[in-house]
């Protein structure tokens, strides 16, 4: 390592500044000290930043600006200093090692600041600092302080002021590619990113309300409440509701579109291609940066024509793309170089860049298989992400990645409905310490010794009313209420709990009537007509006030709705029997209000100190920290570019 660079005056500038209670260090090396790297050696690379150790030398008293001799000055009053450093090897592990050992000396020296500090190492672009006319830049920063990104802090001649986007596809299903963009988003919007989530396409029967009215994917709605935003129609454009085996409802831009079939839909799809766009465009307005998430695999190459999802969205966006691995699967190292093999050439040229997640113990040991992926596939190496062990804690996006915990005091059974649909009733009853909940799968009883039956909503009542008929859990759920066991229908749940059901123009099949399991005296009529709407309501016995959504077909009516035991605004609904052990509404998400769940659990034996929305902000931090600490996210926004069909 050699001397320090001589610094000419005035080559740390102060383009963000804080007051003087805020402020931390804030240094751009502009474009004398690049002269001067070069003048020392064009074709070596220089990177790590050094700072003085405490005692080492007394640093003179700064200026009122904050300044000493041209020199910004960390909490503390310790000078920074440029220091030369040359390393052999690959060129992507020296721009690692790098930005990760400058992150961590910056840690190190804000550690008794304000809060923990954020740190941004934003480098050389491609190749070496030669070809980055914007010089180097580092900063420090309590976290949550106002940041900008580097196309923020130059002319818009050179980068124009418009979002930036990355994507992020997955070597596999199920690799994380949803928790890793809700970490993303919460992690950018702490550096002061304005941040949005995005996905193109996405198949699940887990929905949620959005303000403008529509219902978009609930792995979005996290990913929005990730970015500080509430969720929005334009965030999930395409929903696919499975309704059969090989049919799905279609839901473009918040609202039905159509029921269609496997092959129907795959003729369907350039035609979406179009409002996809539109509504990502829009998104793009106000905000910095746009994080898309991919659905499935770009490895599936049999659904490449026509495809809106991944690659076929890239291309017509013009984004770069972000590959995740899967280790815990096993045979990562083949996920990742697999794809780049089997794609074709332009679609390889979009991905950027590669991480893995997923890794248990020491994420070091596969050092070396990052740069078995680098050296094979010339892609940047963002590192690999160790398994979060709080995931549990998050909203779940499928039903059987509830954490079940058996060691609860109350045992809540809920049977897996074929259709199962609008399940984050169940997240706030999973994180209750002494609340077990249970997954009943097909071809199991329900449980003798169960204190609630919790029957959930479903994308299709009468099919999966047939379904739990087969199971023999009709039987059990009879028993269960002669035991004095207690039952909350919620949505679908609420319907089959009554006595009948009727589907007049065969929304859900054949038109006709089926009887329901008879335990609530109302019937129910499917209507086309969907409701959808955020609401507010207070339940009657309690007085605690709910804040959840309705997305349904039917209107249920009878005489057990005169036991109505929740009121929204000047109106009492929902329905109750058996002297209010069974119960069914029509309301989700009112098991997140503290209140709410806190007695009713009480009257099932059971005292509740959870807050569970501060829960949920908790594990997002958590969330962001873990990514800010193990993936070099630097890299990831120089890699972000801005959409090139904003400029069409």
């Amino acid at each position: 390592m050699g001397g320090p660079i001589p610094i000419a005056d005035g080559a740390f500038k102060h383009p963000i500044r804080h007051g003087p209670e805020m402020r931390a260090a804030v240094i751009v090396m502009q474009r004398e000290i690049k002269g001067q790297m070069h003048e020392r050696g064009p074709g070596k690379h220089h990177r790590v930043f050094g700072y003085e150790a405490p005692g080492e030398r007394k640093s003179p008293a700064p200026d009122k600006k904050g300044i000493v001799d041209g020199k910004d000055l960390l909490p503390g009053g310790r000078e920074v200093e440029l220091i030369e450093h040359h390393l052999r090897g690959d060129l992507q592990d020296i721009e690692r090692h790098g930005r990760h050992e400058i992150k961590r000396q910056i840690r190190r020296e804000c550690a008794g600041h304000r809060g923990d500090c954020a740190t941004s190492v934003i480098g050389p672009g491609k190749g070496s600092c030669r070809e980055n006319d914007m010089g180097w830049r580092i900063q420090a920063f309590p976290a949550g302080l106002p940041w900008r990104m580097p196309w923020q802090l130059s002319t818009p001649r050179e980068h124009g002021e418009m979002a930036h986007a990355i994507m992020i596809q997955g070597a596999g299903s199920n690799v994380g590619k949803s928790m890793v963009v809700a970490g993303l988003a919460r992690a950018f919007m702490q550096r002061g990113l304005r941040v949005a989530p995005f996905k193109p396409q996405n198949m699940s029967n887990n929905a949620a309300v959005t303000v403008d009215g529509g219902e978009i994917g609930r792995a979005q709605a996290l990913q929005a409440r990730a970015a500080g935003l509430k969720p929005h129609t334009d965030m999930n454009p395409v929903l696919l509701k499975p309704e059969t085996d090989t049919g799905a409802q279609v839901i473009v831009q918040g609202k039905r579109y159509a029921t269609l079939r496997a092959r129907d839909y795959a003729k369907a799809k350039p035609h979406l291609l179009a409002s996809v766009l539109e509504s990502f465009a829009r998104l793009c307005e106000g905000v910095d940066l746009v994080i898309i998430e991919g659905a499935g695999s770009p490895a599936e190459i049999n659904l490449r024509a026509g495809d809106i999802a991944n690659m076929g969205f890239a291309e017509a966006a013009g984004l770069p793309v972000i590959l995740v691995g899967d280790i815990d699967r096993g045979g990562v190292i083949a996920q990742v170089v697999g794809t780049q093999a089997i794609l074709p050439p332009s679609d390889r040229d979009l991905i950027k860049g590669f991480a893995i997640n997923k890794f248990r113990g020491d994420v070091s040991l596969f050092d070396d298989g990052l740069r078995e992926i680098v050296e094979r596939t010339g892609w940047t190496s963002l590192g690999g992400l160790p398994w979060f062990a709080d995931a549990w804690r998050l909203p779940a996006e499928d039903i059987m990645d509830l954490r079940s915990h058996r060691a609860g005091a109350l045992k809540v059974v809920v049977p897996k409905l074929g259709r199962i649909s609008n399940f984050d009733d169940l997240d706030p009853l999973s994180s209750e310490p002494d609340v077990s909940v249970q997954i009943i799968e097909a071809g199991r009883p329900l449980p003798g010794d169960a204190d609630l039956v919790l029957i959930p909503g479903s994308k299709a009542t009468i099919p999966d009313l047939a379904h739990f008929r087969a199971q023999g859990w009709d039987i059990d759920l009879a028993a269960h209420i002669r035991r004095g066991g207690h039952v909350m229908g919620l949505c679908g749940g609420y319907q089959m709990l009554g006595r009948e059901i009727s589907d007049p123009d065969g929304i859900e099949g054949v038109p006709g009537s089926v009887p329901g399991l008879g335990h609530l005296n109302v019937t129910t009529v499917m209507k086309p007509q969907k409701r959808l709407a955020l609401t507010e309501a207070r339940e009657l016995e309690s007085g605690a006030e709910v804040q959840g959504y309705e997305i349904h077909l039917g209107i249920t009516d009878g005489p057990d709705c005169a036991n109505a035991w929740l009121s929204v605004g000047d109106e009492e609904t929902g329905a109750m029997s058996h002297g209010g052990r069974v119960r069914g509404c029509y309301l989700h998400g009112i098991f997140s209000a503290d209140g709410f769940r806190r007695a009713y659990l009480a009257r099932l034996g059971v005292e509740s100190g959870l807050d569970f929305e501060a829960s949920v902000e908790a594990t997002l931090n958590a969330l962001a920290a873990h990514i800010e600490t193990h993936l070099d996210l630097d890299a990831l926004l120089d890699l972000a570019e801005r959409p090139t069909i904003l400029d069409r």
